[in-house]
């Protein structure tokens, strides 16, 4: 039997893939027993010898105290240490914001197989599952909807390339002479925003939760009331334990008018992110609990990303409680991140646009109109480089959405838009802020998108005007921030 039937599995942590292989039914390899013995702090993973699909090709080597120390295994054409961490006595892997570069590197392999792309062909999916589907005109009959109309989008997405691309170019431009790596940016590269690491939350889980405490209590009488109530009835599950599974979302429990979130704290600003990202959206349930018909309580999925996304911005005034020293540091990063995001979210949506009008496209060809649609959204990142799955253009096939979720990753574009214009509110008058998200939030699934903004009195991210006010505010924002001691 052929070594690529037993790819059984993939594990995803943050942007980080490991493919984990099983060869005639045992597991390769881990570390060999003088690794054990050394502390060798990384996983000895085999790959798939590409010129034998017969052959497990294991871990030939590693640094141990500076020094090279061969592994166990020989004969080996390829080689991966790949570094991880241990949170709660488990073992999580190191993420590509370490500052550390070859960790950094080794953060962003991908070892693409080609049996694993004739399984995934989006061609194949196109025919397979959505039979006569010809174009984003017919994806109606397939069962597909788009929650905006086709030319709204178009509007949208010729605004990102006008005005927000060139500002998040310049983001990371100083980035780069910040780092001290040439532009444009090598993938792993791009993920490390400060040498000296990105921001890092201070104090325990349970130090905050107690932050989040003291934000939504500041925050509103309506916030104060629900956290408390979240913490009191233990409605948030976010330490990573034992056979936990992984991920973090929120959920509702409608026979209970409760709202309920699911995380894996890991020491990283994500921790963060839960107490207000997943906060946002049970926030927003919190508030439409007892609507009626429930069907109402929640709107389309663009909208509800509003309630999350913003509510992050409005964490902006407890980031010293919640970061300590980092808190400037989070707060530059967060708004390069949102809108660095918009751009490549955008990219996604135009790709598969592409994909449905024209479904016969080859593989090669399918790489390179992405490889041509980087060169519009992100010219940040080198088209080269020393990884073939990302310099070849194959790196769409990590975004998970274009194969399940077809035409939905423009909704998270759409709602960091909105988010963004909150931010710009934030900025000027928090007070008047908060008002226009209670207002936006109280509607509910009552109206659509568009039909909510307007009654909050909010920009549509379809009218220009839109990106063009935040892109301004940002880019002041941005040149006026001081970094004087952040590394």
């Amino acid at each position: 039997m052929g070594f690529r039937s037993h790819l059984l599995s993939i594990y995803r942590y943050n942007c980080f893939e490991i493919y984990l292989l099983f060869y005639h039914g045992r597991t390769v390899p881990p570390c060999s027993e003088q690794c054990r013995k050394q502390n060798c702090n990384s996983f000895h993973i085999g790959f798939l010898s590409l010129n034998n699909p017969d052959r497990v090709d294991h871990c030939a080597g590693d640094r141990v105290n500076g020094e090279d120390r061969p592994c166990a295994f020989p004969a080996v054409e390829m080689i991966v240490c790949i570094p991880f961490m241990i949170i709660n006595g488990h073992i999580r892997p190191v993420s590509p914001e370490v500052p550390d570069r070859n960790q950094q590197s080794v953060a962003h392999v991908v070892f693409f197989i080609d049996a694993l792309q004739r399984k995934c062909d989006i061609g194949n999916i196109v025919s397979n599952r959505f039979g006569g589907v010809r174009g984003i005109g017919d994806l109606h009959l397939a069962g597909i909807t788009h929650h905006v109309l086709k030319e709204d989008v178009e509007q949208f997405r010729l605004a990102v390339q006008k005005y927000l691309v060139p500002v998040a170019d310049s983001i990371m431009r100083e980035q780069a002479k910040r780092i001290g790596k040439p532009y444009p940016l090598s993938f792993a590269d791009s993920s490390l925003e400060f040498r000296s690491g990105n921001p890092r939350p201070v104090g325990t889980a349970q130090d905050i939760l107690e932050q989040g405490k003291k934000f939504y209590d500041a925050l509103s009488p309506e916030t104060s009331e629900f956290f408390r109530t979240m913490l009191n009835e233990e409605l948030m599950d976010v330490l990573s334990t034992e056979g936990k599974q992984g991920g973090g979302y929120c959920n509702s429990l409608p026979m209970y008018e409760r709202p309920f979130i699911f995380a894996n704290f890991n020491g990283t600003k994500g921790d963060v992110e839960v107490v207000t990202h997943e906060a946002g959206h049970a926030f927003a349930y919190w508030i439409n609990r007892k609507r009626v018909p429930m069907a109402y309580q929640d709107p389309s999925e663009e909208a509800c990303e509003v309630h999350s996304m913003s509510m992050e911005f409005f964490g902006w005034k407890n980031a010293e409680g919640f970061f300590g020293p980092d808190a400037n540091k989070f707060k530059y990063s967060h708004l390069s991140a949102a809108l660095t995001f918009i751009p490549y979210g955008t990219m996604v949506d135009h790709f598969q646009h592409i994909m449905y009008e024209k479904p016969d496209l080859t593989p090669q060809e399918r790489h390179a109109e992405w490889k041509r649609l980087m060169g519009v959204y992100t010219p940040w990142l080198r088209l080269d480089g020393e990884i073939p799955f990302y310099s070849d253009g194959e790196h769409w096939q990590r975004q998970s959405h274009i194969y399940e979720c077809p035409l939905y990753y423009i909704d998270y574009c759409l709602a960091q838009t909105v988010s963004l214009e909150f931010w710009a509110m934030i900025q000027k008058d928090p007070e008047n802020a908060w008002k226009h998200y209670m207002a936006y939030t109280v509607q509910g699934g009552s109206r659509t998108f568009v039909e909510l903004l307007k009654h909050a009195d909010l920009k549509t991210p379809f009218d220009e005007e839109c990106l063009k006010t935040v892109c301004e505010a940002a880019k002041t924002w941005l040149e006026h921030f001081d970094l004087t001691g952040i590394a």
